[in-house]
């Protein structure tokens, strides 16, 4: 499933999901490996997903992949316009480029529960073991690159930056997506 340019290259688009509480907390969630002796180990990233060789729109490419991580729908949250990081490192001897929106979730789901880790759908036993709402710190911890460290250090700093003025700078994400977002919303 994962899209290339080369052979060597790998195209990845994800969303920093965070709720305002005490402090900034971030969604994360806690991928399943195998290890070299067949051992599952967990480690902790953020909803991402690799472009479908079809697929050119790395918006709407995150935006699938966060609802395919975590159940939550698109209309639950709202993109921040002011932010968008995009970064390149090597994994594995393939040249990674990833794409991170940010967005603040809203309290409640489409059913009206509470978006919190207990409500979300259980994830595929298979690739995920669960997610969890992390205050930033933790979150940097956790996490299992470096990129993505310096990835939550960013989104701390600028919603720090931010915390004064409401979500002026954030729009529904129905408002300037592509009319593909419109069939996958429902």
């Amino acid at each position: 499933m994962a899209s290339s340019t080369s052979s060597e290259e790998v195209l990845r688009a994800g969303v920093i999901l965070y709720r305002k509480g005490n402090g900034f907390e971030f969604l994360m969630l806690r991928r399943r490996l195998e290890s070299a002796d067949s051992n599952q180990r967990q480690l902790w990233d953020l909803p991402k997903g690799s472009l479908d060789e079809r697929q050119d729109d790395i918006r709407l490419v995150a935006l699938r992949n966060v609802h395919q991580s975590t159940g939550i729908w698109p209309d639950c949250f709202r993109l921040h316009r002011d932010f968008l990081r995009m970064s390149t490192f090597s994994e594995a001897g393939k040249r990674i480029k990833e794409t991170f929106y940010l967005a603040e979730i809203d309290s409640k789901t489409r059913s009206g529960d509470d978006i919190d880790s207990e409500t979300l759908p259980k994830p595929d036993p298979l690739r995920y073991a669960g997610y969890q709402w992390m205050s930033g710190d933790l979150a940097k911890i956790s996490i299992r690159t470096d990129e993505g460290r310096l990835l939550l250090g960013q989104a701390t700093d600028f919603l720090e930056s931010q915390e004064q003025t409401p979500c002026s700078a954030c729009w529904p994400i129905l408002n300037d997506v592509p009319a593909e977002v419109q069939l996958f919303n429902r």
